[in-house]
């Protein structure tokens, strides 16, 4: 007989899912993270041929920190898409995205792994800040399953609508993971229905 797991919550939501409203607003400072990314894999030119006409001037101008409407992030993650890399070499970026240091996620990882005795619980009770900090709506929670392993749920965020999207965030939780463990595993949990905004991954580390 299967044991049921213990779930502690470690981030909880700030409502029910379904009151949770959707992110309209993305951090530019996730979109010039990824572009460096590219840059450094090669992969920019045709990233910058893939983008839409619309919105390429904006999204290729972006030097500062700025609050972005969701679609231009919708515009930039659809555009990495069509670069039809594998899962795995998305995640691949994914974690190089976390290791920027104008990353939205990266500053807070970083400060937390310099810390004495800094685990990967530590970093996760950050997560509703890090989720503030890049995006403006939408939300993240996060629920204890064992001792090594957490469960994380997006919710209401409609650029997980994009496959690379969510093989980079996969890629990223786990260079963060990394970040403050000896090894980490990531991998998405398929959810039934499925919900086009809302994203789960289960993490496990040693």
């Amino acid at each position: 007989m299967a044991v049921a797991e213990e779930v502690e919550s470690i981030v909880q939501l700030p409502s029910e899912p379904k009151q949770i409203p959707t992110a309209t607003k993305i951090r530019s400072t996730l979109l010039m993270s990824s572009q460096k990314t590219l840059r450094e894999e090669e992969l920019f030119t045709a990233y910058e041929a893939a983008l839409p006409s619309e919105h390429r001037d904006a999204i290729l101008h972006l030097t500062t920190p700025a609050w972005l409407d969701i679609e231009l992030g919708m515009s930039h993650y659809t555009a990495c898409d069509r670069l039809g890399l594998s899962p795995i070499r998305i995640g691949e970026v994914g974690q190089r995205v976390g290791m920027h240091a104008q990353g939205t996620f990266l500053g807070v990882a970083l400060a937390i792994a310099r810390g004495a005795g800094a685990t990967p619980w530590t970093a996760m009770k950050q997560a509703r800040r890090i989720w503030e900090r890049a995006f403006v709506g939408g939300a993240i929670g996060v629920n204890r399953v064992g001792p090594t392993e957490a469960r994380v749920d997006v919710f209401a965020l409609p650029i997980a609508r994009i496959d690379y999207c969510r093989h980079a965030l996969r890629g990223l939780l786990q260079g963060v993971t990394s970040l403050l463990t000896k090894s980490a595993h990531v991998r998405e949990i398929p959810l039934v229905p499925r919900d086009d905004d809302r994203m789960s991954f289960k993490i496990t580390w040693v």
